[in-house]
């Protein structure tokens, strides 16, 4: 007989996926602290009721608490400036990317909760001279259980260069440095969530943080919600001055600020032989962005734009009691009207990583 605690909670796992779609579309604040706090406290209690209970023959988890790991790879981050009213007009614009090279990055984990730094390798981006120089800071911290992961995140990038200045600088030409902009900096932040609707047979550990090993391939519908802060700054205008006739009048444009939700459903299929797995995840869904654009003299415009949003995950590799290593392709993707200007960030994210528990 369930008593009154385990069906709230049944019935609050029941309608998470609503409950995070509506928490989505307030600001952040009490409310939406309160309901994300709700939401861990039914993830990390879902082995405490039998709706929640494992099947023992699709996993098990592993016996060590700690892991460390080390990854390395190419983390491509670019930031596209144009004026287009369409997606497919013809307009100015401009392309502004990191020189940062490798990435490399090391984690720590206890139990099923994980901290990540990544950074610039020295020595592998292009030459400072002629692409400039970028400073990266990312920091990670996440949680899961089988049925909830849970992660909060802080990147910075300062210092960019032009990609493509042929297109954007005409009288630039290959013999010339690339303009450089070292005063550009990006800051992104937010907290990102996935709910999978198979907890009895499919884990997130498994998937997401190897701490966990999944014994039979398995097929799981999923969730993903995020919110997320993201400004570009610098302290001159974003515009080259060549170029801000075409953009606002020529006002100057210092800082735009956006943020936002979005919530994409998805499905992983975790394919297992032995020791070995192949993970694709694929999500696709709408997200909410409020954009606020700061020029000089304190103007500001607004806007506030519904957008496309996917994003694919595929992971390979090899996972054991005390050692596990793996290769991760990530890319993502925001498909944001322009409504005079539009800033679009996309990442794609190649990463190898290695770990042991003890």
């Amino acid at each position: 007989m369930l008593n009154t605690i385990q069906i709230i909670a049944l019935l609050g796992c029941r309608y998470s996926s609503l409950a995070i779609f509506g928490v989505l579309k307030l600001r952040m604040g009490n409310r939406f602290s309160k309901i994300i706090l709700l939401i861990i406290i039914l993830g990390f209690t879902n082995n405490s009721f039998a709706f929640f209970r494992p099947d023992s023959i699709y996993f098990r988890p592993f016996s060590h608490k700690f892991s460390v790991r080390a990854l390395v790879g190419i983390k491509e981050l670019s930031i596209s400036i144009s004026n287009s009213s369409t997606l497919l007009g013809s307009a100015s614009k401009i392309l502004y990317k990191p020189n940062n090279g490798l990435i490399g990055g090391v984690g720590v984990s206890y139990r099923n909760i994980l901290l990540s730094y990544y950074f610039n390798v020295p020595g592998t981006e292009l030459d400072h001279d002629k692409f400039g120089k970028t400073n990266i800071n990312d920091y990670q911290l996440s949680m899961t259980t089988r049925l909830l992961y849970l992660s909060g995140y802080h990147r910075t990038y300062s210092g960019f260069y032009v990609s493509k200045p042929n297109e954007s600088y005409p009288n630039w030409d290959f013999s010339q440095p690339y303009p450089q902009r070292p005063d550009i900096k990006y800051v992104t932040k937010g907290v990102e969530t996935i709910l999978n609707l198979n907890p009895r047979r499919y884990s997130l550990n498994s998937s997401l943080k190897f701490t966990e090993q999944q014994l039979l391939s398995v097929l799981s519908p999923l969730i993903y919600a995020n919110y997320n802060l993201f400004n570009v700054s610098a302290d001159s205008s974003i515009i080259p001055s060549h170029l801000q006739s075409n953009f606002f009048n020529g006002r100057k444009l210092y800082k735009t600020s956006f943020k936002g939700w979005a919530v994409m459903p998805g499905l992983s299929y975790n394919f297992i032989k032995n020791k070995w797995f192949i993970n694709p995840i694929v999500f696709a869904g709408i997200g909410y962005m409020h954009k606020d654009l700061f020029f000089e003299n304190n103007g500001i415009d607004k806007f506030n734009d519904y957008y496309f949003r996917m994003s694919i995950r595929l992971s390979y590799g090899y996972n054991s009691k005390n050692f596990f290593m793996g290769a991760l392709a990530e890319w993502n993707e925001l498909y944001l009207p322009e409504k005079n200007l539009m800033i679009k960030t996309e990442n794609l994210n190649l990463m190898v990583v290695l770990g042991f528990r003890f």
